[in-house]
C-alpha cells in the first residue's frame, strides 16, 4: 500500500503551498456564487451545482488525498493525537496536516452555508440578512453563523407557502 501510495504521490505536485492556493481559489469561487445565490431572487442550479458542489468535492477529495498521505507516508509524532491539546498541536505542526484541517473547514462551512442558504429562504428570512450576516459568520465562525441563523430563522421569519 505505502509503495502504491508513494508512486501517486510521486506524479502529483505535493507542495502544501501549492495546495493551499488552490483551495483557496476554489473555496473563493464557491463562497463567491453562495454570496450572489443568497442575494438572488431565485438560486441557480447549474451555478450551485458546478461550483459550490464541486469546489466542495475537490476540497474533500485533496482532504481525504492528504489524510491518506499523513497517514500511510508521513512521520507521525508520537505525541500527536486528539486526547490532548498538547496533541492536537503535534499532530498540526506537520504543514501536511495543517492543510488537512484548513481543507476540512473550507469543505464544512460552505457545505453548511450552503444548506442555511436553503434553510433562511424557505422561512422568509431576508435575503440580505443572510447574505450580510449569515455567510460572513458561517465563513469566520462557522458554530456562530449557524447559531445567529437559527434565531434568524425562528425572529426573522416571514410566513411562505411552501410549493
Amino acid at each position: 500500500m505505502r509503495r502504491v501510495v508513494a508512486a501517486l504521490l510521486d506524479r502529483v505536485p505535493r507542495t502544501p503551498a501549492r495546495f493551499f492556493d488552490v483551495a483557496n481559489a476554489c473555496a473563493c469561487a464557491a463562497w463567491i456564487v453562495l454570496a450572489r445565490d443568497a442575494l438572488a431572487e431565485k438560486r441557480s442550479a447549474r451555478a450551485r451545482r458546478f461550483v459550490v458542489d464541486g469546489a466542495v468535492a475537490a476540497l474533500c477529495a485533496a482532504y481525504a488525498w492528504l489524510f491518506v498521505a499523513c497517514v500511510a507516508l508521513g512521520d507521525v509524532d508520537a505525541r500527536a493525537s486528539f486526547g490532548s491539546l498538547a496533541g492536537v498541536r503535534a499532530l498540526f505542526e506537520r504543514d501536511d496536516a495543517l492543510l488537512a484541517g484548513w481543507l476540512h473547514f473550507l469543505a464544512f462551512d460552505a457545505r453548511v452555508a450552503d444548506w442555511l442558504i436553503d434553510e433562511e429562504r424557505a422561512r422568509g428570512v431576508p435575503r440580505m440578512c443572510t447574505a450580510c450576516v449569515t455567510l460572513p459568520l458561517t465563513f469566520a465562525c462557522g458554530p456562530v453563523g449557524y447559531a445567529w441563523s437559527a434565531c434568524a430563522r425562528k425572529v426573522l421569519a416571514r410566513e411562505t407557502r411552501r410549493r
